[in-house]
């Protein structure tokens, strides 16, 4: 079993996949107990390597969108956001495929525990316990995907998105458009795309 992998026994076979509800649940608390029972050092590991993944699709995301010629994109305004989604979801795939901990995802598992029905005498978590392993996940996963955010936005503004290029002005236009959201935006553009990526990767 890979460090990042459930358990063997939460693992289904094809005939298992139609599950009832509350067996499929039952399966998914298991899972996020597992995941937050990990070792920090491993938490850790996966959110970097995560970060780096979710920094491709952005990065090619750049190279793609910020790549069309200016009269093209007047001419067709919705290229390059059409070329944007085809892309930017490449990271998402590999976090996935992969197993890696990226920081929605894991608030999903960390918070499932929280759904568990049972009394405490039958295995299931404490109040206690639950809040503390959250924390733990939520923390390791917000430092773990931000510094591999960032080594790989270090690396893309080195070697990729120099000054003068294209790149690097789509670039920048992109993040002041996305600092200027007022705080109401911000919230309601943040909670869409939790479900979208609780969806691909729950």
């Amino acid at each position: 079993m890979t460090p990042f992998s459930s358990p063997q026994d939460d693992k289904l076979a094809p005939s298992q996949l139609n599950l009832e509800p509350v067996v499929a649940m039952e399966k998914l608390i298991k899972l996020g107990i597992h995941r937050a029972d990990r070792d920090p050092s491993v938490i850790l590991t996966g959110s970097m390597v995560a970060g780096g993944m979710i920094s491709v699709g952005g990065a090619m995301l750049v190279l793609t969108a910020g790549g069309v010629d200016p009269s093209v994109a007047s001419q067709v305004p919705g290229l390059v956001s059409l070329l944007g989604g085809l892309v930017f979801p490449v990271g998402l795939v590999w976090i996935t495929l992969a197993g890696q901990d990226l920081l929605t995802s894991n608030m999903l598992y960390s918070a499932l525990p929280f759904f568990d029905s049972r009394p405490v005498r039958e295995a299931a978590q404490s109040t206690s316990t639950k809040i503390r392993n959250y924390l733990k996940v939520f923390t390791l996963s917000a430092l773990g995907n931000s510094a591999g955010c960032l080594v790989m936005a270090a690396g893309c503004a080195s070697y990729l998105f120099l000054p003068g290029t294209p790149y690097a002005a789509f670039a920048a236009a992109l993040a002041t458009k996305k600092c200027s959201l007022t705080i109401g935006g911000a919230i309601a553009k943040g909670m869409t795309s939790l479900l979208f990526e609780f969806s691909a990767q729950g």
